[in-house]
Parts: C-alpha cells; sequence; structure tokens
C-alpha cells in the first residue's frame, strides 16, 4: 500500500511543476493584460486631449479666417467688444451718478454733505477698478505685440 501510495504521489510530483507553471502565467497574463488596458486608457486619455486641442486650434482658424474675409467694420466691432462695454457702463455709472447728484443737490444744496453723499468711497472703487482694468489690458496687449 505504501508503494502504491509513493508511486502516485510521485506521479502527480511530477506534474507540480506544469500546475505552477500554469497558475503563474495565469497571474502574469492577468498582470500584462491590466497594464494594457492601464496603457489603454492612457492612450485613450492623450487621444481626447489632443483631439480637444486640434478643436480648439480648428476654432481659432476658422475665427481668424471668418475676421479675415468679413468686412473691415465686422473685424473692427469683433475687436472693440471689451472697450464698448466697458464705455457703456461708465456711460450709465455716470448718468446714475449724475441724477443722484441733481436729486441729493436739489434737495440739500450744495454742501460738503452732499458731496460726501455723491462722491462716496464706491463710486471711487468702482470707477477706478474700470479705469485700472481698461489700461492695464492695454498695456498687456502692447507689451505683447498684439
Amino acid at each position: 500500500m505504501l508503494t502504491l501510495f509513493t508511486t502516485a504521489l510521485g506521479f502527480l510530483g511530477g506534474f507540480a511543476p506544469k500546475v505552477m507553471d500554469y497558475f503563474i502565467d495565469k497571474q502574469d497574463k492577468a498582470h500584462e493584460l491590466a497594464m494594457l488596458k492601464s496603457i489603454q486608457a492612457g492612450k485613450v486619455a492623450e487621444a481626447r486631449v489632443v483631439a480637444e486641442g486640434a478643436e480648439i486650434v480648428a476654432a481659432h482658424r476658422e475665427q481668424e479666417t471668418g475676421i479675415k474675409r468679413s468686412a473691415r467694420w465686422m473685424a473692427t466691432l469683433s475687436t472693440s467688444v471689451r472697450p464698448v462695454l466697458t464705455y457703456l457702463f461708465a456711460v450709465e455709472f455716470l448718468v446714475i451718478n449724475w441724477a443722484i447728484a441733481y436729486l441729493v443737490l436739489t434737495a440739500d444744496g450744495f454742501t460738503i454733505e452732499s458731496l460726501q453723499a455723491i462722491l462716496d468711497e464706491e463710486f471711487f472703487a468702482l470707477l477706478s477698478s474700470m479705469i485700472a482694468f481698461y489700461f492695464t489690458s492695454r498695456e498687456i496687449r502692447k507689451r505683447e505685440g498684439r
């Protein structure tokens, strides 16, 4: 009985390296598959970024050609959106402030308190931020050569 048992154990022991190789190979292939999936995911993400970048560049080129093909006044209007909005905001702000000044001066007369009510801290803060923004953006564009 012992001979039969040791013979069977010896016979099955010959397959042990093959069985171990099978499980090791299975783990290696699973690891390689996981690595390939992560590389593929990285390549997909990279492809998305490249595609988005190309899309943005194409949009800018299309806009440039559209401006070149359009009328001169349209190109000028396209570049003057920020200054026009700033001017409109400044005019609206000044009209509202003049109306307040008129109402205060007609009600109270020309006094120090009425001037302080008209030219308050918020007025100067808003006016100075608009002027600083406008001239700073002009200076930056001038230094960049645009």
